[in-house]
């Protein structure tokens, strides 16, 4: 039980937990009170996939899925948002996690891949 509870107080994963409850509250101001839960539910969904990540072996399909997915979540909290705010936030916990795996030639073209994904959205 202890070393399950290592895995989820790494500082990554502290920093992607306090980071994301942040984009949480900064959605509260942005959007509907009737979407709230499901931002909190992206928001969790996120941090879940994150603290998984920890057992997943490196470099395996589970974890590029849960890259995805966490790129799925980012971007639709980003759609939910009426203006630009702290919503693109999340996809800047999802480069820091690719980059703490990949090389910086594959973060940096995930990176330019996914902004233009997101000027696209907003």
């Amino acid at each position: 039980m202890r070393e399950r509870l290592l895995h989820v107080v790494q500082p990554l994963n502290l920093a992607a937990a306090f980071t994301l409850a942040a984009i949480g509250y900064g959605l509260r101001y942005e959007v509907p009170a009737a979407q709230q839960p499901l931002v909190w539910l992206l928001v969790g969904l996120m941090l879940l996939a994150i603290v998984a990540q920890d057992w997943m072996p490196r470099h395996s399909a589970a974890r590029a899925a849960s890259y995805l997915f966490q790129a799925a979540c980012a971007f639709t909290l980003i759609a939910m948002a009426p203006r630009t705010g702290v919503a693109p936030v999340a996809l800047v916990v999802l480069i820091a996690a690719l980059a703490m795996e990949y090389r910086p030639r594959v973060v940096l073209v995930v990176a330019v891949c996914v902004l233009a994904a997101s000027v696209s959205v907003t």
